[in-house]
C-alpha cells in the first residue's frame, strides 16, 4: 500500500453504517487481505482533499449503500458496483485549498487538546501535592485534621423519583447522565424537567454549594458541585445531596472527591453482591482532610479557577469540532 492509496474498512458503526474509506497518509506498508485497496488517479496536491472527502459519510454513504453487501459483522465491497458510481470533484486548485483548510482546523483542534491535556495533568499533580500536604500556601503551617463527611454536613437527602420530560419552563432536573464524566460539569440549559403531578417542595431545590454523589451502578462515586446560584434545579433519586455546614468551603471538599483517597474509599465501600452502590450513611463515613476555613478558601479558589479553565478549553474544542463537522457537510454535500 502506497501513500495516497485508499482502503475500504467494512466494520459498521453508528457513524458509518456501510463501512468507510480511509486514505493512507503515512507511507508505504502492508495491509491485511480483508481490506480492499484503491489507487486514485490524482495529483499530489489533492491528497489532503481526498483524506477528508472519502472519509465523509455525507459524501460516501449513498455510494457504499449501492456497492456493498452485508456480511457477518461487516460490509463487503463489490468492485463492479463501486466502479459504476460517480463522484463530483472540484478543480485541483480548489481541492488543495479545501484540504489545507481542514488540515489547519485539525492542527488547531490538536493544539487545544494538548493544552487541555497539560492543564489536566497539572491539576492532578497539584491535587496530589496539596492534599498530601507537600505543597501549601504561604502563611499556613497548622496541621490538617481528619474528619467524617457526616461531621461537616447539615443534612443529606435522596433526590426525587420521576421520569424526565422536555424542559417545561419551570424546573430543571439533574440526573447522573447529565454530569460530564471528565469535567464534572453540567450544561444547565440542556437539563430536562421532572415529570411530576405535584411541584417539588422548596427544600428539594439545589442550593449553591450543595455536593451531589451518585449512589449506584457504574457511575457510583461520581460527584458534582453545584456552583450555580439558580434556584430551579432538583436532583434525581439516584443522586444523594449533601449540604455542608456554613464554616466549610464546598470547593475544598469537592476537590478531595477527585483524589486517590476518595477513589480507594469508593472501590472498597461500593462492593455489593449485585451492582455497586453506596448509601448516604456510608458516604457520611468517608474520612477526609480539614484545615482552617481561610486555607480551605485559598485551595478551593485555586482549583475552582483551574476547573473554569479546563471547562473553557473543553468547550472551545467542542465548538471547533462542531464547526469542522458543519464545514464538511456544507462543502462536500
Amino acid at each position: 500500500m502506497k501513500l495516497g492509496d485508499i482502503a475500504f474498512e467494512g466494520n459498521r458503526n453508528k457513524r458509518f453504517p456501510f463501512g468507510r474509506f480511509v486514505e493512507n497518509m503515512i507511507g508505504e506498508g502492508i495491509v491485511s487481505h480483508v481490506f480492499s485497496v484503491y489507487r486514485p488517479i490524482v495529483k499530489q496536491s489533492s491528497l489532503l482533499f481526498l483524506k477528508y472527502y472519502v472519509n465523509n459519510d455525507y459524501v460516501i454513504r449513498n455510494m457504499l449503500r449501492k456497492s456493498t453487501i452485508a456480511a457477518t459483522m461487516m460490509r463487503t465491497l463489490v468492485d463492479a458496483d463501486l466502479m459504476r458510481q460517480t463522484l463530483t470533484l472540484p478543480s485541483g486548485r480548489e481541492q488543495e485549498k479545501i484540504g489545507k483548510l481542514f488540515v489547519d482546523i485539525d492542527n488547531l483542534i490538536d493544539a487545544e487538546k494538548r493544552k487541555l491535556d497539560l492543564l489536566q495533568k497539572k491539576k492532578r499533580a497539584l491535587l496530589r501535592q496539596i492534599f498530601e500536604q507537600k505543597l501549601r500556601f504561604a502563611g499556613y503551617n497548622n496541621p490538617w485534621e481528619r474528619c467524617r463527611l457526616g461531621d461537616i454536613t447539615e443534612f443529606a437527602d435522596y433526590g426525587i423519583a420521576a421520569s424526565a420530560i422536555p424542559y417545561d419552563g419551570t424546573v430543571r432536573y439533574l440526573r447522573i447522565t447529565d454530569i460530564d464524566d471528565e469535567t464534572r460539569q453540567v450544561n444547565i440549559y440542556e437539563l430536562p424537567s421532572p415529570d411530576m403531578k405535584h411541584r417539588s417542595r422548596k427544600e428539594d431545590y439545589l442550593r449553591q454549594g450543595d455536593l451531589v454523589f451518585a449512589r449506584t451502578g457504574a457511575s457510583v462515586g461520581k460527584t458534582y458541585l453545584n456552583r450555580s446560584d439558580r434556584d430551579d434545579i432538583v436532583h434525581a433519586g439516584f443522586l444523594i445531596r449533601f449540604r455542608l455546614k456554613d464554616n466549610i468551603c464546598p470547593e475544598f471538599i469537592y476537590q478531595q472527591t477527585l483524589g486517590e483517597n476518595y477513589r480507594k474509599f469508593i472501590a472498597i465501600t461500593s462492593q455489593r453482591s449485585g451492582q455497586p452502590g453506596i448509601n448516604s450513611s456510608e458516604y457520611a463515613d468517608w474520612t477526609l482532610y480539614l484545615t482552617s476555613i481561610e486555607e480551605q478558601n485559598q485551595i478551593g479558589g485555586l482549583f475552582g479557577q483551574l476547573d473554569e479553565l479546563i471547562a473553557a478549553l473543553t468547550q472551545k474544542i467542542d465548538l471547533l469540532m462542531i464547526k469542522k463537522k458543519a464545514l464538511l457537510q456544507q462543502m462536500f454535500v
